[in-house]
């Protein structure tokens, strides 16, 4: 934790991905809440860069960051199934 690779690392990678987001948003010229796959997808990667940022540092404890990076690692997920599906419903048919 104390190297500068992890110290940038998380912020750059977040940075990449809000601007892909928002690239989409402006090259298609789409209003997010209009398309319901677009939106989940927004959604999911605000919760990922939140659960990261909890991970990573403001966890009080390793069971809160264990936690916290398990559940950013499904997030993930989540972003990637709904990127290739474009649907936000990508557990609709495990039940």
């Amino acid at each position: 934790m104390n190297k500068p690779a992890t110290k940038i690392l998380p912020h750059i990678v977040d940075t990449i991905l809000l601007a892909s987001a928002v690239a989409i948003l402006l090259i298609w010229q789409l209003n997010p809440f209009t398309v319901n796959w677009l939106t989940a997808k927004i959604i999911a990667l605000l919760l990922y860069i939140l659960l990261g940022m909890v991970a990573f540092r403001f966890g009080r404890n390793r069971m809160q960051r264990a936690c916290a990076f398990v559940l950013a690692l499904f997030a993930g997920a989540y972003i990637l199934v709904v990127a290739y599906s474009k649907t936000p419903y990508v557990f609709s048919s495990i039940w």
